[in-house]
Parts: structure tokens; C-alpha cells; sequence
């Protein structure tokens, strides 16, 4: 696993504009008390550190790969500002990402735009294309099987516009309140003889998807974006509308997620879990039961819930979850141009999806892998995760291993 991360860290090229670790605060110089009057400055007094705001810059080529989309390659840059004490987030990003797999039948890419400030706004513009789109149907029993070659040879195109702000109910508190609103495109043509060719869920052909959301959600966390302790929550609904073959068909959704971080060593070692929990009234099309309808759901439905049956399965009409993950620091390095800290994260989770109002079987998973925490702000991880899954409904289960390579924590 080491030798897996510094091949990862081998291909990071950095080029920062200000860098925000030069600036770090240095200990106070301590001088001896003289018992005089205190000396008078002639230099006007700083600006508080929290307050002060640097930018920085970088550029990131990583490799990907998974059992649903093959090996990979990614290429992406980002320019940021940040408080100078990197205890919060980013003042303000702008992200663009290039991602292919090796057989170029699968790409995705963004420009993703955030501003922090009274108002949290973040805006985004993406584009899916899918040559060889996997399908297994909606509820768990049909993701757990391996249904093979007739999971793939579907086509999918598909544009996506996203734009969320969201604010504070009251300065210093930790609720804050959110709208998003959603709108995609989506051009699918099933592949002969596949199940999604069998199935014909809604979302074939060309449809178009669009949602607003409202929610609320709870952040104690002490520092961004892997905390040692505190609580995240969050409790929100949406309401969709498909238009596909000259129809309209409604959609209601409430989601929830409740997440708790325990130091057991300091900041050394720390258990996290999480419970999420997601039901959809009225059709969801297909190529919207990949991902959980959380605040940040492109990112969300890929590569945190379900890791052991595969990135883009489905996510069902709905599901319940729980994750718990153990994280261990094991290195830190400090740099001039960057700052580097390694883990190892162990993780299990158990689930169910729901087909309609039916739930499936359960759905455990279990995972391993290094994770770097990257100048504070850009967590990447590689994993493997197991998955029980059979070839057909009667037979025995067993662990499928999963390789995936994600920008998140588990949680």
C-alpha cells in the first residue's frame, strides 16, 4: 500500500502562486520582561491570521480503476484561496477536471466554481459520456448479482448544469440552511440484449431531469476536511420532474445523513460512523439511481455509498446505510511548496436498497486503503473494497473485490 501511495505522489505537479505554508505562523519571539513601559510600535498592527487569505494553485494527474470502468487516467487544476490558519475550507475554488478510461468509452468532466463567504455558492458544469454504460437494474437483488456482458454495451450521454448556496441560521452557529437547484440531459440508447434493453426503465432515449432542494445541516466538525471529532448532519428533500417521451412524471425525495467522529489516540487514530438513509416517491429515471440526493450528489452516490458493488451501480429508489471506518495517521511530511499526511483507513458498511417500496437483500462491504491528506485540502484515496455478490440469484455469495480511486474520505 505504501509503494501505492508514493507512485500516486509521483505524478503531483504543483505550481503555487502564493503559497499558503509559507505563511504559517511562526511561535511568538519572547523577550524578557524588563518591568518598563511596553515599547511602542512603529509598525501598524497585523491583520488577524483567521482573516488572512492567500492563494494558491495546482495541477493533478492521477491514474483511476475500477471492475465497472477499467483503468483510467485524470488530469485536473485548481485555484484557491484559503484562510491563512487551514482550519476551514476554501475562500474561494475554481476547479476543472479530465477523466477518461483507457478504452476512452468513458469520460467525465467539470468546471466547478465556490465561493465562501455570507453565503456559500457553489456552481458547476459537467458532462458524462458513457460508450459501455453498466446497468443492473434498481433494487439490491439485482446489484449484487454479476450479471456480466449484459450489464454493459448501452450508450449514454449526458450534460449536467448544478448551482447550491447555503448560509448560516445565525453567526457562529453550526445549522445552516441550503437550496440547490439540478438540471440534466440525458441521451440513452440500450445496448442489444442488455437489461437495460429487457427492463426499459424510465430515462431511455432523451430525457430531461430537473430538481430544487431545500435542507438544513448540522456541522461541529473541529477543522475541514478530515476531522478528528464533532458531528455533520444533514436533512434535506427534493422535488423532480422527468419530461421523457412527451411525459411528465413527478418526483418526491427525503434524504437524511448523520455523521460522528471519536478521537481514540488524540488526532492519531479516530473512528468515524455513518447512517444515511434516502426514499423516492414517484419514478426516478435510471440514470438518477446512481447517487443519493444529498448536497453534493455527483461526488456522494460515486464513490461513498455501496464502494463494494461497483462505482455508478445503482442506489436503488431509495436506501438505508451504515458505515463505520477507522483512520490512523501513520506520516507526515512538511515541505516548502507542500504539505503531506498519510493514513490508513479500514472500513465496513452495511445496507439496503429499495426497489419501489420493497427493500432488497443486505449488502455489506468491507475496505482498505491509504488515504494523503495534500496541502491540507485535497484528500486522495486509493481503495479496495469487497462487495457480496453471485452470478445468479441462487447462488452462494461471495466477496468481489473492488478497486476505485476517490477524491473522499469514506465518510
Amino acid at each position: 500500500m505504501r509503494a501505492l501511495f508514493f507512485s500516486l505522489l509521483s505524478l503531483l505537479c504543483i505550481s503555487n502562486t502564493t503559497n499558503a505554508f509559507d505563511s504559517l505562523p511562526e511561535p511568538p519571539n519572547e523577550t524578557p520582561d524588563t518591568g518598563g513601559p511596553p515599547a511602542e510600535s512603529t509598525e501598524e498592527e497585523e491583520q488577524p491570521l483567521d482573516d488572512k487569505v492567500v492563494w494558491s494553485g495546482m495541477a493533478l494527474a492521477y491514474p483511476s480503476g475500477n471492475s465497472t470502468e477499467g483503468l483510467g487516467f485524470g488530469l485536473g487544476a485548481q485555484l484557491y484561496s484559503r484562510p491563512r490558519s487551514l482550519d476551514t475550507g476554501f475562500k474561494t475554488s475554481i476547479t476543472a477536471s479530465l477523466y477518461a478510461n483507457a478504452r476512452f468509452d468513458y469520460t467525465y468532466n467539470y468546471i466547478r466554481f465556490e465561493n465562501n463567504g455570507a453565503v456559500n455558492w457553489q456552481a458547476m458544469i459537467a458532462y458524462y459520456g458513457w460508450k459501455n454504460l453498466p446497468y443492473t437494474g434498481v433494487g439490491g437483488q439485482a446489484t449484487l448479482l454479476d450479471r456480466g456482458d449484459r450489464e454493459f454495451g448501452n450508450l449514454m450521454v449526458s450534460p449536467v448544469l448544478y448551482l447550491s448556496g447555503s448560509r448560516k441560521l445565525a453567526e457562529g452557529q453550526p445549522w445552516a440552511m441550503y437550496a440547490q437547484a439540478y438540471l440534466r440531459y440525458t441521451y440513452a440508447v440500450p445496448g442489444e440484449g442488455s437489461l437495460l434493453e429487457e427492463t426499459q426503465p424510465l430515462g431511455i432515449d432523451k430525457s430531461i431531469y430537473g430538481d430544487i432542494a431545500l435542507g438544513v445541516t448540522l456541522n461541529t466538525t473541529n477543522h475541514w476536511p478530515l476531522p478528528d471529532t464533532g458531528w455533520s448532519a444533514e436533512l434535506g428533500t427534493r422535488f423532480g420532474l422527468t419530461f421523457s417521451q412527451r411525459q411528465m412524471y413527478p418526483l418526491v425525495s427525503i434524504q437524511t445523513q448523520l455523521i460522528r467522529w471519536q478521537p481514540l489516540w488524540k488526532h492519531h487514530i479516530v473512528v468515524g460512523v455513518r447512517i444515511a438513509a434516502e426514499k423516492s416517491f414517484g419514478e426516478r429515471p435510471f440514470f438518477e439511481q446512481d447517487r443519493i440526493g444529498l448536497q453534493w450528489r455527483d461526488t456522494l452516490g460515486e464513490d461513498q455509498l455501496f464502494l463494494g458493488y461497483g462505482k455508478n451501480r445503482s442506489r436503488g429508489d431509495g436506501l438505508f446505510a451504515t458505515c463505520v471506518e477507522l483512520r490512523a495517521q501513520f506520516g507526515h511530511h512538511h515541505h516548502k511548496f507542500w504539505d503531506l499526511t498519510a493514513y490508513l483507513s479500514v472500513f465496513a458498511e452495511e445496507g439496503f436498497l429499495f426497489d419501489k417500496e420493497t427493500p432488497g437483500p443486505h449488502l455489506p462491504t468491507v475496505g482498505v486503503g491509504p488515504v494523503i491528506l495534500f496541502q491540507h485540502a485535497i484528500v486522495l484515496r486509493p481503495f479496495l473494497a469487497w462487495g457480496w455478490r453471485a452470478d445468479n440469484p441462487n447462488d452462494p455469495r461471495k466477496p468481489v473485490p473492488m478497486f476505485g480511486f476517490s477524491l473522499l474520505d469514506p465518510l
